[in-house]
């Protein structure tokens, strides 16, 4: 209890509540704090249930059991409508009293529109609520119940103001009537016929036949344009001029409720006059205050003697350091001119190693063009000698495909001697066999015959000889040939 008020603590998730987060949640609790209205749950303030704690419980007012609660308990048999139309002006007037204080509710539902035990209906739950600023219509990421919640705030980007309260307070209106969850049918229907919020929700609007003072509000609140929506100051006027007594009940409930609401006016009478003791007290000690604040301004006085006192010996040290600072600055101007002069005789420095500097530029210039100039003669002569070298390289190919076939001809010249030597000793034979066979009658012949062999013996012999040394004088070129491609740089011309 605080307060002598029965009180409800509620734990906060760590995972919704972040270090950057903590001071808009503090800011927050401080303005729930300031809402004081008998058809507003009363924030009573922050909890922390350990000294190691980093996140507070929220403390409020204990209630009893939300609308959704109550219609679950009446789905069967239906509660008078003199309850229902007590619960909607209560929510109306929280409302109110919350558009007069420039913050918007956002997420008004049936599961936050709680109950006292006489049935005495709160606004509850502003933990998504919002403060209004000079442009009410600039408002964005409504985070309510989708069923209660308006098109405006269900669009991508959502722009509202104070009649999103107004929407969600005719879906409550619905929801009570109906006994029904108001979950709105779809915006297209198969034949791409765009429904209004109305359409949306007509079938939980059967029973409103009964009670034809509530229809035409409903429709008035459920609008899909904002600006058709009437105040919430006119829906309280509308509720509270209907005429309940033409709609029957079915039982006695209603004057156990009205002996409630003068319970409860007797206890907000005596928590008035609790109050009043209370800003006796505080009165009280505001005279102390206002004596505390005298003996303090005495005090204060005295200080600003000893203060003005204290002043006048300061300015006595300021002059005198004035005048030793005075001096000071006389050497400082003598040193500045001194080094004035220096900055000068530097400056000149400065002028004539930029005019030396100027002059190696232009000299590294001119000696970079000479260099690269003979870059340039050296790049060609590397090139002439590349193609030199890609020529002798051909060279040496050529000539070793000249040895591979001088090497064949002289190995097909052999084969020829050979066969040459062959035929030459089947002939002698030959003819060796002819001579035994006629050395009697044929001596004549022989002898002329031998004479022929030998002329042809000595002209072969000759021949021979000629062949020979041909074959020495090209195996001897070969072989030059040979080194000279093994040696290339023997056969360049000297330079």
């Amino acid at each position: 209890m605080v307060h002598e008020t029965v009180c409800a603590a509620k734990a906060i998730h760590p995972l919704l509540m972040s270090e950057t987060k903590k001071s808009a949640f503090l800011a927050e609790c401080v303005q729930c704090s300031r809402i004081l209205h008998p058809n507003v749950v009363q924030f009573l303030g922050i909890h922390y249930p350990s000294p190691d704690a980093q996140l507070p419980w929220l403390v409020m007012e204990m209630m009893h059991i939300s609308l959704t609660g109550l219609i679950e308990k009446y789905e069967k048999e239906d509660f008078p409508f003199h309850v229902k139309l007590s619960i909607l002006v209560d929510t109306c007037q929280g409302i109110q009293y919350l558009h007069s204080r420039n913050v918007i509710h956002r997420d008004l539902s049936s599961n936050n529109i709680l109950l006292t035990k006489y049935l005495v209906a709160k606004v509850g739950d502003l933990g998504v609520a919002k403060v209004v600023s000079h442009d009410l219509d600039r408002h964005t990421q409504a985070p309510g119940t989708i069923a209660f919640m308006p098109p405006e705030a269900l669009s991508a980007n959502p722009v509202y103001g104070p009649s999103i309260d107004v929407f969600s307070l005719g879906c409550v209106c619905v929801h009570m009537v109906s006994l029904q969850w108001p979950t709105p049918s779809d915006r297209v229907t198969a034949d791409d016929v765009v429904l209004s919020e109305i359409q949306r929700r007509k079938v939980y609007m059967v029973n409103f036949t009964k009670f034809p003072g509530l229809t035409q509000l409903v429709e008035q609140c459920l609008q899909n344009r904002s600006k058709k929506r009437p105040p919430i100051g006119g829906v309280l006027k509308d509720l509270k001029n209907v005429d309940y007594d033409q709609h029957p009940h079915k039982d006695d409930s209603i004057i156990e409720l009205f002996k409630g609401v003068k319970d409860l006016e007797n206890m907000l009478n005596q928590k008035d006059q609790q109050l009043m003791a209370k800003d006796n007290q505080l009165v009280v000690k505001d005279q102390q205050l206002r004596q505390k604040d005298e003996e303090l301004a005495q005090i204060e006085s005295q200080k600003d003697q000893k203060l003005q006192q204290k002043d006048q010996e300061m300015v006595q040290i300021i002059s005198l350091k004035d005048q030793k600072l005075d001096q000071r600055d006389e050497q400082l101007r003598q040193k500045d001119q001194e080094m004035s002069a220096k900055d000068k005789q530097i400056h000149q420095k400065n002028q004539q190693l930029r005019h030396k500097e100027q002059e190696m530029a232009e000299i590294l210039k001119e000696n970079g063009q000479q260099l690269r100039h003979k870059d340039q003669e050296i790049a060609q002569k590397d090139e002439q000698l590349n193609q030199k070298d890609q020529q002798l390289r051909q060279q040496d190919q050529e000539m070793a495909q000249i040895v591979s076939q001088m090497d064949q001809k002289v190995h097909q010249n052999d084969q020829l001697q050979q066969e040459m030597a062959q035929l030459r000793s089947q002939q002698l034979t030959q003819k060796n066999q002819e001579m035994a066979q006629d050395v009697s009658g044929q001596m004549d012949r022989l002898l002329d015959s031998k004479d022929q062999l030998r002329k042809e013996g000595q002209k072969m012999a000759q021949n021979d000889k000629l062949e020979s040394s041909s074959k020495a004088q090209e195996s001897n070129n070969v072989s030059r040939k040979a080194q000279e491609s093994n040696n290339p740089e023997s056969c360049r011309p000297k330079g």
